[in-house]
């Protein structure tokens, strides 16, 4: 293999239905000098099967093996084990356009970029359409060429996936940006970090990247489990961007971005987890962050704080009414009293 300017990252767990579809529109890719590097993160379908097939008929893949420890860990291991100039990471289950590696790259080298954001969109397995959705928000960004995060004024341009972005491996490497390794969410703090640090960002207004939604072995499956691993990362965003020194300068992105997490984790999980995360919200520790502490119109959108507001407002309550000893009834009992007087005492005695 000659020189490798682009190191294409894939981590595969039991990814057997989709895992050909996935490689295939890698090697379908206009741009040549790669280096394809699959980590099986402990597979027990057909997956590790299929990437030895795949390496054995073409010298760019490069295939690692790791006991099952999740994405996070997965990627960080083909992060050690790149060696283009350039590194991308993508999920074993989705698909990509054929010119994504190429104009991504170019884009990088006409600008000196640190990051590319390219977009993409969601596609329904179940009947083979479009969902929409989009991963780049160009009418954040403007008429910018070039841009630092800062520069955007708090607005959210893209998501905090990791899928969708070109990322120059020296930059990463200076900024020590792992992947953490949690059950969801371990790419949290890898994007953000890159992306509140990078000081040349460019975008490439094409849809590139289809991400499969509807199957279990998304990465992003079943967040109920450990519904709090978002809220871990982003606190772990938190305190790096404060030991840094950067926060002041990328704390509206970084409050509307956990907003906006926190909305989505709300309206999603249910039961003894959401219960978790009404605790987790109204904790001294995220209330440190000062996320809350601004009017209204000084968030992007204004629905997702005050959904949020709400939430720890009343969960603040709550915990004081039950410290107090006053515990909202569970049942509520109407009784009409119209002259009863001979046989009212023995009905409220047995209430």
């Amino acid at each position: 293999m000659g020189d490798v300017k682009v190191s294409v990252i894939v981590p595969a767990y039991n990814a057997e239905k989709y895992l050909e579809e996935c490689l295939d529109s890698i090697l379908a890719q206009t741009f040549g000098d790669t280096e394809i590097i699959c980590v099986n993160d402990g597979s027990t379908d057909r997956s590790a099967e299929i990437l030895a097939r795949y390496a054995a008929t073409d010298s760019r893949f490069v295939l690692l093996q790791q006991e099952n420890s999740g994405a996070g860990p997965a990627r960080n291991l083909g992060l050690a084990n790149a060696k283009g100039e350039y590194v991308l990471f993508l999920d074993s289950d989705d698909f990509f356009g054929p010119q994504m590696i190429e104009d991504s790259f170019n884009r990088a080298e006409e600008t000196t970029a640190d990051i590319v954001v390219f977009d993409g969109q969601r596609y329904d397995r179940e009947n083979g359409s479009h969902i929409g959705a989009h991963f780049l928000n160009m009418g954040a960004v403007g008429n910018k060429n070039v841009f630092a995060y800062k520069d955007l004024e708090g607005k959210i341009f893209t998501t905090p996936g990791p899928v969708n972005k070109l990322y120059r491996r020296s930059f990463i490497a200076d900024g020590g940006f792992q992947f953490l390794p949690l059950p969801n969410s371990e790419d949290v703090y890898f994007v953000l970090m890159a992306l509140f640090s990078a000081q040349r960002i460019a975008c490439v207004d094409k849809l590139f990247y289809n991400y499969r939604v509807g199957q279990s072995t998304n990465l992003e499956s079943n967040k109920a489990q450990a519904p709090l691993c978002f809220y871990e990362a982003y606190m772990a965003v938190y305190r790096e961007l404060v030991k840094r020194g950067i926060f002041e300068e990328n704390k509206k992105c970084f409050y509307n971005h956990m907003l906006s997490s926190c909305v989505y984790n709300l309206n999603t999980i249910t039961g003894e987890a959401q219960k978790e995360l009404y605790a987790a919200l109204s904790s001294a520790e995220f209330l440190k962050t000062g996320i809350l502490d601004y009017p209204p119109a000084y968030y992007q959108n204004t629905n997702d704080f005050n959904r949020v507001r709400e939430c720890v407002t009343k969960e603040i309550e709550c915990r004081r009414e039950k410290e107090s000893g006053r515990v909202d009834p569970l049942v509520s009992i109407v009784m009409p009293v119209y002259n009863v007087e001979k046989y009212l005492e023995q009905c409220l005695d047995s209430i």
